[in-house]
């Protein structure tokens, strides 16, 4: 109401709404802008200029890679067509990419780390990052709201095309994919709604599926983890621990 009174005379969709969602993309221009400003920094630092030219290649490739993923994350939203594949891609890019395996590749290169460091981080961070997305799925759906801090519903409502849902659609029957099918991006998904469909992707075995794969990537990156100096070691344990088994 407060942002409406300021604009008396705005039609609808000119309401606040339309002003927060503005105001969140020019927020967003505005941090890419103050991140480049972070890496032009960079020029002035005592590092070899090889190493300063990987990690802006890095981090135009991490910018790329998560604009990708977002891309593919709309295109498959709401759509009957979606894969696995898709859903996967989405958690590498925008979640595995962006948040653990570019950052640790572009502080590794920094400090002047070889190629084969950088692809052991490539092989940590995805796994973690994957991950972290995985379980970020499953506590979107089956999680506390008082630990996480979100709606347990918010996904069905968006129509959310993750691989937890993904993976359901392809293993329940054809009625309980018609559940799904119906309650995925529609705008009032109460809890009964939400609980049957939670019973669908349970009792198909999309969350036992998914817990294993969250488990073998957990694996995967704690026998990367050993691979690093001994002092390293067991930070990045406990990064993959809490990335897997996190509740919030």
């Amino acid at each position: 109401m407060a942002l409406r009174s300021h604009h008396p005379g705005s039609p609808e969709h000119d309401g606040a709404a339309w002003f927060g969602v503005s105001a969140a993309v020019l927020a967003g221009d505005l941090a890419f802008v103050w991140a480049d400003r972070l890496l032009d920094a960079l020029d002035h630092a005592e590092l070899p200029g090889a190493s300063i030219r990987r990690a802006r290649e890095l981090f135009s490739q991490m910018r790329t890679e998560v604009i990708a993923g977002q891309y593919l994350d709309l295109r498959v939203g709401g759509s009957d067509t979606a894969t696995e594949h898709d859903g996967s891609q989405i958690a590498l890019l925008k979640s595995a990419r962006y948040t653990v395996t570019r950052p640790l590749q572009i502080g590794a290169v920094l400090a002047q780390a070889d190629d084969e460091m950088c692809a052991r981080l490539a092989a940590y961070g995805d796994a973690v990052g994957t991950a972290f997305q995985l379980r970020d799925d499953v506590l979107g759906l089956f999680g506390d709201p008082v630990q996480t801090g979100k709606s347990c519903v918010d996904d069905l409502r968006e129509g959310k095309r993750n691989v937890l849902v993904l993976r359901a659609l392809r293993l329940a029957t054809e009625a309980e994919r018609a559940v799904l099918h119906a309650t995925l991006g529609a705008p009032h998904v109460d809890d009964v709604v939400a609980d049957r469909c939670r019973e669908v992707v349970s009792g198909s075995g999309a969350l036992a599926s998914v817990e294993a794969t969250i488990s073998e990537l957990l694996e995967q990156a704690l026998a990367v983890a050993t691979t690093f100096d001994p002092a390293a070691t067991p930070a990045l344990e406990h990064l993959a621990w809490y990335a897997a088994r996190r509740d919030r």
